[in-house]
């Protein structure tokens, strides 16, 4: 008689799986699993922005102000290496948003500069393009350089 469900009321519903579609958490964590689990193309490019949005806005659907960046700029790179002022100026963007672009920029320059400075002095034309990339990559403007090279 103490195992009848029905004893004390009515039975309870049996459990279901929750809704993922529509829970936040839910694509957040699988965002973040395929992020670990896969390679460079786990994640299109809205993404990752909306991957480092969540890091400063944590209840928030970030994925719509994500998109509008992408079309806006063009690109993943074109996003992140946008000016600050006009990234919070950015509908759904503020300087906290915009703070959490920046500092992916910053550690990307800063990992590929200990890249650069790790290897040997520029020995082969595949190097130096290389470290001309890191160097002038993150530039909005066009830059005249001269390297004096002997051999």
């Amino acid at each position: 008689m103490a195992d009848d469900p029905c004893l004390f009321g009515a039975a309870a519903a049996p459990a279901s799986k929750p809704n993922v579609g529509n829970d936040p958490s839910g694509h957040r964590s699988r965002l973040r699993q395929r992020l670990l689990e896969g390679n460079d193309d786990a994640l299109r490019d809205h993404e990752v922005i909306e991957l480092l949005l969540m890091q400063a806005v944590p209840r928030r659907d970030m994925k719509p102000v994500a998109r509008t960046l992408i079309d806006r700029f063009g690109s993943l790179a074109a996003v992140l290496t946008a000016d600050p002022r006009t990234l919070a100026a950015h509908p759904g963007m503020g300087e906290a948003t915009a703070a959490a672009l920046k500092i992916v920029v910053l550690a990307a320059r800063r990992l590929a500069r200990q890249k650069v400075r790790e290897a040997p002095v520029i020995g082969s034309w595949q190097t130096l393009i290389d470290y001309l990339t890191i160097d002038m990559a993150h530039l909005t403007r066009e830059r005249v350089r001269v390297l004096y090279l002997n051999r």
